[in-house]
């Protein structure tokens, strides 16, 4: 087998294992397995994860290549910094030093740290650009780095002088001066070129901080310090049961619904309903170089890597021991296979929150007690909270899934548990002692080959209690299972744009988390949902977009969404995923919900809106026969043209992309009713080329269009719309028409306020935005 780090495809695999298991009837046998814990061990017995030639590689060797440190690297890393610094381009300097921090080792050993290690280097060049970027406080948190991982003595003094101007920049002056007296005690061991060198930068950085602190005094401190942002809060006070809810809000049970949420008071839009930190979440490998592995935070411009592995950044040290001591200790070797199972990773991370000693006692309990007739994911205290019954309890659907799924998640489950095994899990839950990489090996091995697992020294002792190890890997299973119907993404707003030019910008929310919510888990879908999720990092942050009376019922939406899919592909989608026939209002009334509005058509002879079908079609407002034939084609070479037009402005071929997407609309606008969808996207992506090209408000003028689009599709209250009109404030301003973008900006924030929490970094957009262009209109008055 070639050697690489990488494990293979694992959804290949279990294709394949599939395949070959119905052919001989394997699965019939599956079938009879009553519980989870039986499905996984039938897999022990069968030994089919030995089938995969790539596992029992992956686990003994190619696992402790992946992402390993690399001395080189990070000196490659910062040489490229080096490079960049001098060249001023700061921004990518300032990565090329992250990438040296990632992949330099930690250095403990004292002599070492004499000479400067690789990482101490990383952190003070990466301070120089932070200074230069006026990022004072990271700056201040990377000197501290750099001197406690051992920066060379001999260059000390330059990280001591940037502090000193750090705490002077942010009008801390007495800070400043303490650290003027510790280079002054410095100056007393150098050799006397040195000091006589010392002595008179410290004159001039002297005579700069009293320059600096005068200034201050007048307009005050000049770095743009980062305040944490406020804790989100719940309306109307907590919850007594469900501890993470407003007491507004209550849960319901019913034979046919399940467990729901339903309002205990009058509600209205805007309420915030649930605050919620999930019992477990994980990251997304595209986000690794972007955001916090633990609390999904941005990162900082100073963030700081795993002392492990070179694959992972966390924001600060506080992200990284809680991550290290939670799970990432386990699964630091294996990030590589854990990507390839997907989302089932976050069923290992549930594990490994919870811990085996508590597993344990739990499942024991579970077995006593039973249900009781007790609210499932209930405390006997009468409470939901943020713990693991509340997710041990959400809904599996296990009698739902097909034979074959169950099967493919079984086999998951039981690669999952083999990390448990190497990872030396079980003996260190038990001992705290970590195992030697030799018994982890044998461990693993005597695994896929279906062996109860021995000790080396004593054949007949068992080291691992099988049965625990398959009631183990029965839990895994479990939440693989529940993962389907419950995982929660966690999403940030990015804005994607064909070049950096473009003003105007297309803003989505992207995932970049997955997550367990019990809470939120209780609400029952709808495709006109009652809320509206956003997030401060980790933490879920629940509003109401709609008014509900006391006793009615709070809708999430689980992804099919009456604007922006047609009923039938909803209910589809619903269905084979969710296990259910959706019955919510917009797929049982016929003049909700169908979608026709985003992709209607115009009669040729009355202009009225008419829906699309593929034959010939009589209008129903002035009854004449409408060719669609002639129409569908019409339309067909204008998708093409738009087409073309999309990739003619991701080549920066801003004139020709303008002409197809201005032939495109000529078509669009005679056979599109004046809300369909593409006819508004055509109007946007007009007005991202001539804002590219600097005519302004012709640009505003096709984004009033999309607007109404936007407008009649998602309803003017709509978070679509506040976006809309957030980009036609830009465009406005551009245009010199402060007075226009200042009544988009306001309006735009006002929904946005009522959507998302204060603290949001949108909403903290629009408020500057509107701040500043009330200063402008107030000057120009002037």
């Amino acid at each position: 087998m070639a050697q690489t780090s990488v494990p293979g495809n694992w959804q290949a695999e279990l294709d394949a294992l599939l395949k070959t298991n119905k052919d001989c009837g394997t699965l019939d046998d599956f079938k009879t397995s009553q519980t989870d814990a039986e499905r996984v061990k039938f897999i022990f017995d069968l030994k089919l994860l030995s089938d995969i030639g790539w596992v029992s590689e992956y686990f003994t060797s190619l696992c402790r290549r992946a992402r390993r440190k690399d001395p080189e690297r990070a000196v490659h890393h910062k040489q490229e910094g080096n490079k960049l610094f001098v060249a001023k381009q700061d921004e990518e300097a300032l990565l090329s030093y992250t990438r040296s921090v990632q992949f330099s080792h930690c250095e403990s050993d004292s002599e070492k740290c004499q000479k400067g290690s690789d990482l101490a280097l990383a952190y003070g060049n990466r301070s120089a650009v932070l200074f230069r970027l006026h990022n004072y406080e990271e700056c201040l948190t990377d000197i501290d780095r750099a001197l406690n991982a051992g920066f060379p003595k001999e260059t000390r003094h330059k990280l001591l002088v940037r502090r000193s101007l750090c705490y002077a920049r942010l009008g801390k002056e007495q800070d400043a001066i303490k650290v003027q007296e510790v280079i002054r005690a410095e100056i007393q061991t150098c050799d006397q070129k040195t000091a006589d060198h010392l002595s008179k930068e410290v004159e001039k950085i002297s005579a700069e901080i009293q320059s600096v602190t005068k200034s201050l005094k007048v307009t005050g401190p000049t770095s743009d310090i980062k305040k944490s942002p406020a804790k989100p809060v719940v309306s109307f006070g907590i919850n007594d049961v469900l501890v993470q809810a407003s007491s507004a809000v209550e849960m319901k049970t019913s034979p046919s619904q399940g467990r729901f949420l339903q309002a205990r008071q009058s509600i209205k839009a805007g309420d915030t309903l649930i605050v919620e930190r999930p019992f477990a979440g994980v990251l997304l490998p595209p986000h690794y170089t972007t955001h916090c592995l633990h609390c999904f935070g941005l990162l900082p411009g100073n963030p700081i890597g795993c002392k492990q592995c070179s694959g992972v950044l966390y924001c600060d040290e506080d992200c990284r021991g809680a991550s290290w001591e939670s799970y990432h200790q386990v699964e630091c070797l294996y990030m590589d296979l854990l990507h390839s199972v997907g989302i089932a990773h976050l069923s290992l991370r549930v594990v490994l929150n919870a811990g085996l000693p508590f597993l344990v006692d739990f499942l024991k309990e579970k077995d006593r007690t039973g249900a009781q007739n007790a609210i499932p994911g209930v405390t006997k205290e009468g409470r939901y909270e943020r713990n693991y019954l509340s997710v041990y309890d959400l809904m599996t659907h296990t009698a739902d899934m097909t034979t074959d799924d169950l099967f493919q998640y079984s086999l998951t489950a039981s690669i999952l548990l083999g990390v448990l095994i190497h990872s030396g899990w079980f003996e260190s839950s038990r001992s705290g002692n970590p195992t030697d990489s030799i018994s982890r090996d044998t461990n693993l091995k005597m695994y896929l080959r279906g062996e109860p697992i021995h000790r080396q020294s004593a054949k007949d002792t068992p080291s691992l209690d099988m049965q625990q190890v398959f009631t183990v890997g029965g839990v895994l299973l479990r939440h693989v299972q529940q993962l389907v119907c419950n995982a929660h993404a966690i999403t940030a707003l990015q804005a994607t744009q064909v070049s950096q030019e473009h003003l105007v910008e297309t803003q989505s929310q992207v995932r970049v988390a997955t997550a367990i919510y019990p809470t939120a888990s209780l609400m029952n879908h709808s495709c006109d949902p009652t809320i509206i999720s956003s997030f401060q990092k980790d933490v879920l942050i629940v509003k109401s977009v709609k008014d509900v009376p006391c006793g009615g019922e709070i809708f999430n939406c689980y992804g099919p969404h009456c604007k922006r899919m047609k009923r039938q592909e909803r209910l589809s989608q619903l269905k084979s995923q969710y296990f259910f026939d959706c019955q919510c209002q917009a797929c049982t009334c016929d003049e909700v919900g169908d979608g026709s509005i985003m992709k209607g058509l115009k009669c040729p002879k009355c202009g009225k809106a008419f829906p699309v079908s593929q034959q010939e079609l009589v209008c129903p407002s002035c009854h004449v026969t409408v060719d669609m034939a002639a129409i569908l084609s019409q339309l067909q070479t204008a998708d093409t043209e738009f087409n073309e037009g999309v990739t003619l402005l991701s080549n920066g071929q801003h004139k020709k992309a303008l002409a197809r997407f201005k032939s495109c609309l000529k078509v669009r606008s005679k056979a599109m009713s004046a809300h369909n969808h593409d006819l508004g996207q055509t109007h946007d992506a007009i007005a991202q080329c001539l804002a590219t090209t600097g005519c302004y408000p012709e640009a505003s003028e096709h984004l009033k269009h999309s607007l109404a689009v936007t407008e009649a599709i998602f309803g003017p209250d709509g978070i679509e719309t506040a976006r809309e009109l957030h980009k036609m404030a830009e465009v406005q301003i551009h245009a010199g028409r402060p007075t226009d973008a200042l009544k988009s900006a306001s309006r735009a924030l006002d929904l946005a306020e009522k959507l998302y929490c204060h603290s949001d970094d949108w909403v903290q957009e629009l408020l500057c935005l509107k701040t500043a262009l009330t200063k402008i209109i107030a000057e120009e008055e002037l």
